[in-house]
């Protein structure tokens, strides 16, 4: 897909995601105003909708601005319709914040968005890309319930040790007992009378110990469809 057809697509202008981007104690931020324009919101519905939900927003996903750095912007980018009226300085978001954003504001819209801002090293998501929620705590620590996972459809070249995203027939996952899993695969092969190789064993296997792998032996070949290679979760260090 060419740089043309990928821009047209996009939700928002990348020059204007940009533009928007501050750096403020250290961190890369984008005020709770511009975010609130974005998503097509009031800024003050995304505020009520972020101080309903406190505990998901640590230091290192959410700042307000104190009465100094209020003033620097002031001065630097000038008064404007986001500063008029507001009684308390503004928050500003990390990337991590905007993520979290998308779940408390339960808007389709702010999902779009959030994947035009960020995703952890993998670039302008092209055709074969696509975000889905994980669901259960099996990938912990490295996917968390409720992360949004960036995926590639049909992976080429070896699976070995990759997450991927598998469709289950005739089996379920254990821990939700749906028939799609996110699970580190594991194969071990041999080689047949005929000197092709085949598959011995597959392993699904979970991050987190608590849970159980899924494991196949040549039996069950067709039990399960790889689907999708993980690359990323939005906003993630």
């Amino acid at each position: 897909m060419n740089d043309k057809m990928s821009k047209d697509k996009s939700l928002i202008p990348i020059e204007r995601i940009e533009g928007l981007i501050l750096l403020i104690r250290g961190h890369k931020v984008i005020l709770d105003a511009d975010l609130a324009a974005l998503y097509g919101v009031e800024t003050k519905q995304l505020v009520r909708a972020v101080k309903r939900n406190l505990p998901r927003f640590p230091d290192d996903f959410m700042i307000q601005l104190n009465e100094e750095e209020s003033e620097n912007l002031r001065f630097h980018f000038g008064t404007s319709s986001q500063w008029g009226g507001r009684r308390y300085p503004p928050y500003a978001f990390t990337e991590q914040g905007v993520a979290m954003l998308s779940s408390v504001l339960r808007s389709k819209r702010a999902i779009q968005v959030n994947i035009e801002i960020a995703a952890e090293g993998i670039g302008r998501l092209d055709e074969q890309m696509f975000v889905a929620r994980a669901v259960g705590r099996s990938m912990e620590p490295r996917i968390y319930n409720g992360d949004f996972l960036v995926f590639r459809s049909k992976p080429v070249g070896s699976r070995q040790g990759k997450i991927v995203l598998v469709q289950c027939h005739g089996i379920a996952d254990p821990e939700t007992g749906g028939s799609y899993t996110v699970k580190r695969y594991r194969s071990e092969k041999s080689h047949s009378p005929q000197g092709e190789w085949q598959h011995t064993k597959i392993t699904l296997e979970p991050l987190n110990q608590e849970f159980q792998p899924i494991i196949l032996e040549p039996e069950d070949e067709g039990a399960i469809q790889v689907i999708a290679e993980y690359l990323g979760k939005l906003g993630s260090k």
